[in-house]
């Protein structure tokens, strides 16, 4: 299998897992938006952020190196890897509990035992889910994630519906999903195969923690870049402006959820390339190309948001709206980023991970602090906005010095044109015309990416087109 149908059948069976969760998801966002307060989803995305910076910093991490260590070798380098990772999460989990019940008695919080399940949970599925992917289990993988969140909305519904509950009712739902997700990746598996201790090797485990350590620093940094304006929002803002912002930020991982499918591929595919003399060509093509596809699916995706939004939300959160446009370009940005981390990573490049996060934050916290007083809410959009296209651009420059990947801002100029006339059209006319658009972009699109791939298009057709 060649390497360009090697990274779109893996694309595929990812991008068909991913839209199903999405769906299922999305179809919930109506009914939480109807029937859980702006205060109480505020609450629920702050304690989420919480938890997203602190497991993979207590636990360093672990599941990055299960993935880059474990797609190497034959059957007995992964069950190293895993039975190596796995008895390296046991102090871990008790270093956890310290943690959380240490924090309880030194900060007089109130116990949540429910983020404390919750947690623990995060790193589990984190783990399993690289295990299946190390292990070729794909379908699984993506299998695993549907049936996730179809025990989410279950959950969810149930205890809204019959019991009233607001925030419990989220943490709740994200529980059930958890459970069972690592249930079905523990079978589907047959994880325990895999666990001997006499496989346990503490020069693997030094390698491990040495190559996961910048990213748990990276966590800290992609933390205030990402997640750290929640606790902002909710001490000068309030919960419930949180909670309307947070709506606006769903329709934003619409297009994330899709690049992260292409992040995955990627991922694998720049990985099993170590030992490849030609793959730092292969690099420049594939970011050309996936920087295509990011640019057409932000730009398509935009005027579709103008169409379904009223449909989806909720009137207590119709405030969400006039939010997107902004802080939807962010998705651009962070997406680019995020396979030049990739790259660099394959490349064992990892040192400019913690450095250009460091540049990001520095700029993020600057602007929000500076801002937030004055423009309230849109303080976090302008920093947002800014730091990505920093991120992006020092990444650029990295990649072009150390890989010799060539810089591209041939695609985000164009993207930054496009994107404002698109954002005009959003704010200022209806759905009749975001529709129009929507056929024009979609329209472009095909002529655009039918042309110029079309020797591959044609090498697929004669391949798969018989069948």
């Amino acid at each position: 299998m060649n390497l360009i149908e090697r990274f779109v059948k893996t694309s595929a069976v990812y991008l068909l897992g991913k839209i199903a969760t999405y769906i299922v998801s999305f179809l919930m966002l109506r009914y939480y938006t109807s029937n859980i307060l702006p205060a109480e989803y505020g609450q629920y995305e702050y304690i989420l952020s919480i938890v997203d910076v602190v497991i993979p910093v207590l636990f360093i991490e672990l599941w990055s190196g299960i993935l880059r260590f474990g797609m190497e070798g034959d059957s007995e380098n992964k069950t190293e890897v895993i039975s190596t990772a796995l008895f390296m999460l046991i102090p871990a989990a008790v270093l956890y509990s310290l943690f959380y019940y240490l924090a309880i008695i030194v900060f007089h919080l109130k116990a949540y035992s429910l983020a404390y399940i919750y947690a623990g949970l995060v790193m589990l599925v984190n783990v399993f889910m690289r295990i299946s992917r190390i292990l070729g289990k794909n379908k699984l993988f993506a299998m695993s994630g549907i049936i996730g969140s179809l025990f989410n909305a279950f959950v969810g519904y149930i205890c809204v519906h019959f019991f009233n509950m607001q925030c419990d009712a989220l943490m709740l739902a994200m529980i059930a999903s958890y459970t069972i997700q690592i249930a079905f990746l523990c079978i589907g598996t047959k994880v325990w195969s895999y666990i001997r201790i006499t496989k346990y090797n503490k020069t693997r485990a030094k390698r491990m923690v040495i190559y996961c350590f910048p990213f748990a620093l990276n966590t800290i940094l992609y933390y205030i870049n990402t997640n750290y304006y929640k606790s902002v929002v909710k001490i000068h803002l309030g919960s419930d402006v949180l909670g309307v912002f947070s709506v606006s930020t769903k329709f934003c991982v619409l297009i994330t959820f899709v690049v992260s499918v292409f992040h995955m591929s990627w991922q694998e595919m720049t990985y099993s390339l170590s030992e490849d003399t030609e793959r730092v060509k292969i690099y420049g093509k594939g970011l050309s190309v996936l920087t295509e596809i990011v640019l057409v699916g932000t730009l398509l995706l935009l005027p579709i948001l103008k169409i379904i939004f009223p449909i989806f939300i909720g009137s207590q959160y119709s405030e969400a709206a006039i939010y997107i446009p902004a802080y939807y370009s962010t998705v651009y940005f962070s997406s680019i980023a995020g396979f030049i981390y990739n790259t660099l990573t394959a490349e064992n490049i990892t040192i400019f991970h913690p450095i250009t996060k460091l540049i990001t934050a520095i700029v993020n916290l600057f602007l929000i602090y500076s801002l937030i007083n004055s423009l309230g809410i849109f303080a976090i959009i302008i920093a947002a906005v800014v730091s990505g296209t920093v991120e992006m651009l020092v990444l650029m420059i990295v990649a072009a010095k150390k890989i010799h990947v060539p810089v591209d801002f041939i695609h985000t100029a164009l993207f930054v044109v496009f994107y404002l006339i698109e954002s005009f059209l959003y704010l200022m006319f209806g759905t009749l015309v975001n529709t129009l658009l929507l056929f024009v972009i979609i329209i472009a699109s095909v002529l655009f990416l039918g042309y110029k791939y079309k020797n591959i298009l044609i090498a697929f057709k004669e391949k798969y087109g018989s069948r």
